[in-house]
């Protein structure tokens, strides 16, 4: 069978991203889309178009094609304990069947599969991103990627409007001092700790 993958990418850029859920990916899908990125569905060898769009999508799925080598990978980041907490609310929000408090979600939820319960673990990842759009320093983040930084969107001041909106826009009910214990903090850092020290996230609330 046919291998498919799913790219948001941009040819003229050489460049392609990845958005893992609950990592700013809707605001990230919004940015790209301004900068020629678009969506195909593709073969792996990228010669049989199964579907194609002028425009991202917002998905979370990395595909890696062939020839990824030669192009710039980028990904929207959080910090795992944040990020983890933003899930929980999701999954209340989403499902009939609510989990009551933060601390059950964790033990019945994360503690049983760390490394996939975020769909996306850093700790396995065939590739590492070439760049990092962190949730908490998104304008600063954009900005390190040259295309970007010269665009006529961040030249305007568009970008950090955008970028600054998105930071104040929801933000969380749970205060993240009361969701963790000492000991649920250094479990999520000993299964995390690389792509804590790679991006420079501290295990701490």
């Amino acid at each position: 069978m046919e291998k498919k993958v799913n790219l948001n990418i941009s040819d003229d850029l050489k460049s392609f991203f990845w958005a893992p859920p609950k990592t700013g990916s809707m605001h990230a899908t919004t940015i790209f889309s301004c900068l020629s990125f678009h969506f195909v569905e593709c073969s792996y060898d990228r010669n049989i178009i199964y579907n194609s769009e002028n425009f991202p999508h917002h998905n979370h799925s990395l595909s890696l094609f062939q020839g990824h080598e030669d192009y710039v990978l980028i990904s929207t980041a959080r910090n795992p304990l944040t990020r983890l907490i933003s899930t929980y609310q999701h999954h209340n929000r989403i499902n009939e069947t609510p989990i009551s408090g933060f601390k059950k979600f964790f033990s019945e939820g994360y503690c049983k599969n760390p490394f996939g319960f975020f769909t996306s673990g850093m700790n396995n990842l065939s590739r590492v991103p070439d760049y990092f759009i962190r949730i908490e320093n998104m304008f600063e983040d954009y900005m390190k990627i040259p295309f970007i930084s010269e665009s006529k969107l961040a030249k305007s001041g568009l970008l950090e409007e955008i970028c600054n909106k998105k930071k104040n826009a929801s933000p969380s009910s749970l205060n993240p001092k009361e969701c963790y214990t000492n000991d649920m903090i250094d479990f999520v850092y000993s299964n995390h700790k690389w792509y804590f020290d790679k991006l420079g996230y501290k295990p701490t609330i």
